[in-house]
């Protein structure tokens, strides 16, 4: 049971990365424009 809550927090963990990561590069595109 712990080690499904501890990849499911991972995997939350990861997709929020990819969001931020996102953020980023679109902040970056709008900067340059």
């Amino acid at each position: 049971m712990e080690h499904i809550k501890n990849t499911s927090i991972n995997n939350t963990t990861k997709l929020i990365g990819i969001k931020d990561l996102n953020i980023k590069i679109a902040l970056v595109l709008v900067a340059l424009q």
